[in-house]
């Protein structure tokens, strides 16, 4: 049978060793008690050797997704002792639709949106802009996540 392997340029004599798949997480709240590094390290003592955390965008600022994206890579990349990759928030803003499409050819292909939670600005996401995302996400080739309540019902 390892005739059939190509050649590699390390082998590592795994003898005696349990030698088991990493597992990936790929819902993942971050932020309050732990942060990318501890929670990092947490997920690696699991198992885990990918995560996929909710992230968001500075609506503050106007901040596109592709600079959200560049921000959190840099940001993590120095503090995680696991991979990680990203789900993002998608808020009730129009705007964030002009780098849809180009964070989806970065690879950011999750995203989740909120019919609920009215009372947090933007977070409520009407039905046209839900249309709107689900359409650029798919066409992308991209999911996306629905937190489907009724935030007028509920609220």
């Amino acid at each position: 049978m390892d005739e059939l392997l190509p050649p590699a340029d390390q082998y590592i004599d795994a003898s005696g060793k349990f030698v088991l798949p990493g597992a990936i997480d790929c819902h993942v709240h971050l932020g309050g008690h732990d942060d990318y590094h501890t929670g990092g390290i947490g997920a690696a003592h699991a198992g885990l050797t990918t995560i996929i955390p909710f992230a968001m965008y500075d609506l503050a600022h106007q901040e596109t997704l592709p600079q959200s994206i560049n921000r959190h890579n840099e940001e993590v990349a120095k503090v995680s002792v696991v991979d990680f990759a990203w789900h993002f928030i998608l808020n009730n803003d129009p705007y964030i639709f002009e780098g849809l499409s180009e964070v989806l050819h970065m690879g950011v292909s999750s995203y989740k949106i909120f019919m609920t939670y009215k009372k947090r600005k933007d977070r409520m996401c009407s039905d046209g802009f839900i249309c709107r995302a689900m359409e650029m996400v798919a066409a992308g080739g991209g999911i996306t996540q629905l937190h489907c309540e009724n935030g007028d019902v509920i609220d």
